[in-house]
């Protein structure tokens, strides 16, 4: 659930990527991690954040830099989470209380282009009008 602490979930989410048991992250560890957490990040992406983060350079990441690195992402808030309200809230469905009770699941909903041009305009106030074609998958 979202009640534990920060520190206790780095430290989850450290020891499953943490293949080897080194203590450090390596790129292909790290990249792993990112993607369990469907957090998609290119290649060149993961190397520069590795390169920000690591802080001794020693071309891997230790528990610290790894927290680092973690805050700054879930800084970014959580779009898959974002796009399953609007979807919600697109089809007018009465479970918002479902979603945030965390009991209807986010993996395998599917959004199409009509639900992120739902959700554009309805987060933009429809400042923002993309059309379908921009709202697709690239």
């Amino acid at each position: 659930g979202g009640d534990c602490s920060f520190l206790e979930r780095a430290n989850m989410l450290w020891k499953a990527a943490d293949k080897n048991g080194d203590n450090a992250l390596s790129f292909e560890e790290l990249r792993e991690l990112l993607l369990q957490l469907n957090i998609a990040i290119p290649d060149g992406e993961i190397q520069r954040g590795m390169l920000a983060f690591d802080t001794d350079h020693n071309s891997a990441l230790d528990f610290d830099e790894f927290c680092t690195m973690l805050r700054s992402i879930q800084s970014v808030p959580d779009l898959r989470r974002e796009f399953f309200f609007a979807k919600v809230l697109g089809s007018g469905a009465d479970s918002l209380t479902g979603v945030t009770a965390g009991t209807m699941q986010l993996d395998g909903v599917r959004f199409y282009p009509e639900d992120l041009q739902a959700f554009v305009l309805h987060s933009t106030n429809h400042t923002e009008t993309p059309s379908l074609a921009e709202c697709a998958y690239r």
